[in-house]
């Protein structure tokens, strides 16, 4: 097997040591090669290069570890870029949530829609397109693994800008698995979902159990109190991953009519806070378990991520000579979803194998969900032009044109105004533009 170079970009993130985890199951098909992996946090870059030589060891694997807080320096020859970036941390993604609940915009992730995740977009944009634009220089053949959220937005930056092949992954989908298992009442190993639409947003066309069709035996055993049902009775199909990550598209789906109190006088934590809260106790628990013998299960320490699926993983496997296997990906939209834009990212089944990547043709989805998605398609060509101009106007024109944004004209400038000097020292593209 030809050797492979791989570098992860963001290993210490919460995603890290899960796609170290699914790089060694897959290491053979790598061969004798390197992965690279690269994070700023060096405490958090030792703790996942020990757990890689530890899972490389155990799998047999003969991939070579080296790590670097410079992506630059290992970037050249490169086979896969894997990235998973958050530029602020939780300082600027508490603002996400905090600002835009002053302005009386209140939700639970913030991650692809809203005040807030316009600012993570221009916040996580520009590193992704750089790296490409690298890429195409020292690695011009490779393929980028995205990870990092709002996912359709950075992947469209990437295209757009760049010719490199690039992936959109979100193991989201396949966190609807266990409950179907559940309810099926059929292992998950028997299941499969096609779910098209765009990232947080999809809608599940099929669902097969062992090849044949399972809709209607979900739909007669779901709990009909489930808001998911809503959704099902309402427009024909089933969210997913679930009503919490889809709600966020829906306006008619907030609840909170103004910001729980104790989010706003500091007594009850942001959700990104209680994430980066758990995910500082998952790392103590995996640095923890390094310091004895073996290779540590990050099922038990809260740091599996991809619930039992090998996304990134076996992609790479995929594409480096192993058998074809069907994904849900984000992808551009070539005939995959017959009422999306063609060239939108959308997230789609896709076959990955040894030839690239090839979109199932899933059809039309019910034009009630469409209009919506294309909605936010549109907006997010005008999230990229403001993440990569610095343009204020433009900015101001993202907020206003995002369906889940209730804001004035004159609020959304006030709301523009202060979220770029709070966050000025990660937006550093619109310090000079009008």
């Amino acid at each position: 097997m030809k050797p492979r170079k791989i570098v992860v970009i963001g290993a210490g993130s919460s995603f890290g040591p899960d796609i170290v985890n699914e790089l060694a199951q897959q290491a053979i098909y790598f061969g004798e090669g390197r992965l690279a992996l690269v994070d700023l946090n060096r405490e958090r870059l030792e703790v996942v290069a020990e757990f890689a030589r530890r899972r490389m060891k155990a799998e047999g694997a003969g991939l070579a570890i080296e790590t670097s807080e410079e992506w630059r320096a290992v970037i050249e020859g490169a086979d896969f870029v894997i990235t998973a970036l958050s530029v602020g941390g939780i300082e600027a993604a508490k603002l996400d949530v905090l600002l835009p609940a002053k302005y009386g915009v209140y939700y639970h992730y913030g991650a692809s829609v809203g005040p807030g995740a316009v600012f993570q977009a221009c916040r996580h944009i520009p590193l992704p397109v750089e790296i490409a634009r690298e890429m195409e220089r020292c690695c011009p053949e490779a393929w980028l693994l995205n990870y990092g959220n709002p996912l359709s937005p950075i992947c469209r930056a990437i295209v757009r800008t760049t010719r490199i092949k690039t992936i959109g992954m979100c193991p989201g989908y396949i966190a609807m698995l266990p409950g179907m298992s559940r309810l099926l009442e059929v292992p998950e190993d028997d299941i499969e979902i096609f779910a098209v639409g765009i990232n947080h947003c999809t809608w599940v066309m099929e669902i097969r159990v062992r090849g044949k069709d399972a809709y209607p035996i979900l739909a007669e055993k779901a709990d009909m109190n489930d808001p998911a049902m809503d959704f099902y009775r309402t427009f024909g199909l089933f969210p997913c991953p679930g009503t919490s990550h889809v709600g966020e598209f829906y306006p008619f789906c907030k609840k909170e009519k103004e910001p729980p109190k104790g989010i706003m006088d500091g007594t009850e934590k942001t959700h990104p806070e209680m994430r980066a809260r758990n995910l500082a106790e998952a790392w103590g628990k995996l640095a923890a378990a390094l310091r004895g013998p073996g290779s540590p299960k990050l099922s038990e320490m809260g740091l599996l991520k991809s619930f039992k699926f090998d996304m990134a993983g076996r992609s790479a496997a995929c594409l480096s000579g192993r058998d074809e296997a069907m994904f849900v990906v984000n992808i551009p939209n070539r005939g995959s979803v017959a009422n999306l834009p063609e060239g939108a990212i959308v997230e789609a089944p896709a076959c990955i194998g040894p030839t690239g990547v090839r979109g199932y043709c899933m059809g039309a989805l019910p034009e009630c969900v469409a209009s919506t998605i294309r909605a936010h398609i549109a907006h997010h060509d005008l999230v990229v032009d403001a993440a990569l101009t610095g343009d204020r106007r433009i900015l101001l024109h993202a907020l206003l044109t995002d369906p889940c944004v209730p804001f004035t004209i004159e609020t959304a400038r006030r709301f523009r105004d202060e979220m770029l000097e709070a966050q000025s020292k990660w937006l550093p593209q619109f310090s000079t533009k009008a």
